[in-house]
C-alpha cells in the first residue's frame, strides 16, 4: 500500500478545516456536494512527548555503563508488550520489539506507554528517585 502524507484538519466550529498546505491542496481536488467517508480520525502525536521520551532514555543511559538509549528503548518496548511476533519455519515464535512511530503509534497510545515508561525507570532502573524529579530532569534537557 502506497503512504501518503497525513491529512491534517483543525476544528473551526462545526467544521474541520485544512491545517496545512498539503491538506488545502488534497481537499481541492475532491468532488463539491459529495458524500466522503473519514476513517481514524486522531489527534496527531505531540513531538514535545516524544522529545521528553528521548530525553528521559538518554538521562537514564548517562547515568548506566555503556547502555545506550537505544537498547533501553529495546528493552522497554520487549518489557512494555511492543512487539511483533514472526512466525518461524520450525512452528515457533520469534518476539521482537515492535514500533512506537507516529503512524504506528497514536497520542493516545503513546501517552499511557510514556507513563509506563517513566514507572518501569523509576522502580526498576533508578530506583530511589521520584517521578517528578525524573521528569524535572529530562524537561530541562531539552528546555522546557
Amino acid at each position: 500500500m502506497k503512504e501518503r502524507a497525513p491529512i491534517l484538519l483543525k476544528r473551526s466550529g462545526r467544521f474541520l478545516v485544512a491545517a496545512d498546505g498539503m491538506t488545502e491542496a488534497f481537499l481541492e481536488s475532491l468532488p463539491q456536494g459529495k458524500t466522503l467517508r473519514a476513517r481514524d480520525i486522531t489527534q496527531p502525536r505531540s513531538r514535545g512527548r516524544l522529545r521528553l521520551y528521548w530525553a528521559l532514555l538518554q538521562l537514564t543511559s548517562d547515568n548506566l555503563t555503556d547502555v545506550p538509549s537505544s537498547a533501553l528503548h529495546e528493552w522497554l518496548k520487549l518489557r512494555l508488550g511492543i512487539t511483533v511476533a514472526i512466525p518461524l519455519k520450525n512452528g515457533s515464535t520469534a518476539i521482537v520489539p515492535g514500533s512506537i512511530s507516529f503512524d504506528k503509534m497514536t497520542e493516545e497510545e503513546f501517552a499511557p506507554y510514556l507513563d509506563r515508561v517513566l514507572d518501569l525507570l523509576c522502580n526498576e532502573i533508578i530506583p530511589g528517585l521520584g517521578r517528578e524529579d525524573v521528569l524535572a530532569m529530562a524537561r530541562e534537557m531539552i528546555g522546557e
